[in-house]
């Protein structure tokens, strides 16, 4: 009997195209285990271990483990009910022991050639198409190409942004305009806003991202201590250690160091913008599903560069979708605008897990807790706390007609500003739980996420 399992699991191993399945006793009772190893190959190989591990995962705890090594993803890996553990037995995918399997959404660039002698910046070859907003150098986060502005250099208006320093007329000969955009850098805010096109002295942004950025606390338009104000992605700002990637033409550029090259380093261009997936649903959750001493490399974000842009608000939080403002929203919701936080917290969304959109990991921010609390109305099951605006405190024609100061008005009217200030929320604890000292959650438009403590 015991023959035939060994034959058995060997046919299966072979399909799979794993590299070894071995079967020992997981206790007393001589329940068995399953022991899967996969060697990097790629992500096919991944792939078909998935499959062989759904098909024992009834019959005993499956053990998905990956030799050291890097593991390129052309797609995410994805997981949902069917890679649950079945029958009280779980899977657990992890590294072989001593050593460190890496999944990477990255493709190595290489085959450098000199572009431009004189500003010593070199070009390689990338598949067309292909788009990121990070690029790896030697495991660091390289920036792109950016230029600082002063704030003097450019006025605010409700649709961009006006040219005042002549020494930035060149920029509307620059090509790919909808690829530039404009960063601020601010108090408590990193803010991304694309442009749409460039004309004379006029700079038109593309909304919703602009407007979203210019309504609520530290604004693009009046940060609370200034900031700094940088324009980004073009080949024009190439600047020492930065690189710009041009899509459509395939080609990758990298403004090396006098007398430096990029030949011979290990260049990282992310083509994935998730490596790992994990969905069910509560009628078929995944349960009895473990990840354990893997490493996740080279993936990048591009929601900020779309028309949605990066508006946050803190914490990584941001808004996602266009919502109705006030006219007058440059000047009366410059530091809060209680319409603002009604309507706009119903849209809120976070980026994806250790993704900032900033350049540099050295300015990165981890993302937390949300900013901005949800309004009363928008659930019952996250509390929130609320304390009352004195009537001064409104700036007349936030959201059309300003309610009397003795008229109550409720937070769901479209006639004017709520008279009551939503503030953070209470964190909520899941019931019979306590607050680990390292993690903890919220619930968030139904949905439950966890961040690492401080």
């Amino acid at each position: 009997m015991r023959h035939l399992v060994k034959k058995v699991l060997t046919a299966l191993a072979v399909a799979a195209g794993v590299t070894a399945l071995t079967a020992v006793p997981a206790d007393a009772a001589g329940i068995p285990a399953f022991t899967i190893v996969v060697a990097p190959h790629g992500g096919e190989t991944l792939q078909h271990a998935q499959k062989l591990a759904r098909t024992l995962s009834s019959l005993a705890d499956v053990h998905v483990e990956l030799a050291g090594g890097t593991y390129r993803l052309s797609t995410p890996l994805k997981f949902t009910a069917e890679d649950s553990g079945r029958n009280g037995h779980t899977i657990t995918w992890q590294g072989r022991p001593g050593q460190t399997p890496v999944l990477s959404g990255g493709q190595p660039v290489t085959g450098w050639k000199l572009h431009d002698p004189a500003a010593n910046i070199f070009v390689a070859d990338v598949p067309k198409g292909a788009d990121s907003r990070q690029l790896y150098v030697d495991g660091a986060s390289a920036p792109r190409a950016a230029i600082t502005i002063a704030r003097t250099d450019v006025q605010v208006t409700a649709t961009g942004l006006t040219i005042v320093n002549p020494a930035l007329g060149y920029l509307a000969s620059l090509p790919a305009q909808n690829r530039i955009e404009v960063e601020s850098q601010n108090s408590f805010t990193d803010r991304y806003s694309p442009v749409q096109s460039i004309a004379g002295t006029t700079i038109t942004m593309q909304q919703p991202a602009w407007n979203n950025n210019n309504w609520g606390y530290d604004t693009l338009a009046r940060p609370f201590a200034g900031g700094t104000l940088l324009l980004e992605n073009s080949y024009s700002f190439l600047q020492t250690g930065q690189w710009y990637l041009d899509p459509a033409a395939g080609k990758l550029f990298y403004k090396a160091a006098p007398g430096q090259s990029p030949v011979g380093k290990d260049v990282e261009l992310p083509r994935l913008t998730s490596l790992v997936q994990v969905s069910g649903t509560p009628g078929r959750p995944v349960r009895d599903l473990a990840f354990r001493g893997l490493g996740f490399e080279h993936t990048t974000w591009l929601e900020p560069g779309t028309s949605i842009g990066y508006a946050d608000q803190q914490s990584g939080a941001f808004l996602a979708a266009a919502f109705p403002q006030p006219a007058d929203f440059l000047t009366s919701c410059q530091v809060g605008c209680p319409c603002s936080r009604r309507r706009a917290t119903a849209g809120t969304r976070f980026p994806p897990p250790s993704r900032s959109p900033r350049r540099t990991a050295s300015r990165s921010r981890a993302t937390r807790s949300p900013t901005w609390a949800r309004s009363p109305s928008a659930s019952a099951t996250t509390p929130t706390r609320t304390r009352a605006a004195s009537a001064s405190a409104r700036p007349a024609s936030r959201c059309g007609a300003t309610p009397s100061p003795t008229t109550p008005v409720p937070a769901s009217s479209s006639a004017g500003c709520s008279p009551t200030r939503t503030t953070r929320a209470t964190p909520r604890w899941p019931t019979g739980t306590s607050p680990s000292p390292t993690t903890w959650s919220r619930t968030w438009l139904g949905t439950t996420r966890t961040w690492p403590g401080s």
